[in-house]
């Protein structure tokens, strides 16, 4: 049985001036698989990101999460759908614990605003409540959960690991 594609590069290219920097490059990844995108220096690694992120356009075409093409979209709204990266050096907060760091993280995901959250108005205290209980089931997935009220300071891999989960939404049909 094939397994569909979640993700998808079709095709996409783009060049600066006269550089081809990415060249009709294609991959598709499937629900629960390891994908690795690997080059020397220069092969346009970081620009193919950059492109699923929507820093850059591609001049042609298309990138796909679950069908839908990302290529028209703002960074934000790409990020909404659980779409991010990281880089070398690590964006924590260390005066933060683990909990507190993984909530600054899912901020794409609350739906009040700033005005709302200072002022307490209604529905504000729910939504804190589920983005909670969805922080603790994203460090409970990943095995991390023991670590909720520890503070900051970690190995660098432990590090690594939070700041990713700082950025993804993870659902339970991504699971």
């Amino acid at each position: 049985m094939n397994a569909q594609a979640i993700f998808k590069i079709e095709n996409i290219s783009i060049s600066f001036g006269g550089l081809q920097a990415v060249d009709d490059c294609c991959f598709d990844i499937k629900s629960g698989e390891i994908f690795s995108l690997i080059g020397p220096n220069g092969a346009g690694k970081t620009t193919i990101f950059n492109m699923i992120n929507a820093l850059y356009k591609p001049d042609s075409g298309r990138i796909l999460l679950e069908g839908q093409d990302l290529v028209p979209l703002k960074p934000h709204q790409i990020a909404k759908r659980g779409i991010a990266r990281t880089f070398q050096n690590i964006e924590l907060f260390n005066q933060m614990t683990v909990m507190e760091n993984v909530l600054i993280g899912r901020h794409f995901f609350f739906k009040s605003g700033v005005l709302a959250n200072f002022l307490c108005l209604a529905g504000v205290v729910s939504e804190e409540k589920q983005n909670i209980h969805q922080a603790l089931e994203i460090l409970d997935f990943l095995e991390l959960e023991s670590y909720r009220n520890s503070p900051g300071n970690f190995p660098h891999t432990f590090s690594k690991a939070l700041e990713i989960i700082d950025r993804v939404k993870i659902g339970k049909s991504r699971r």
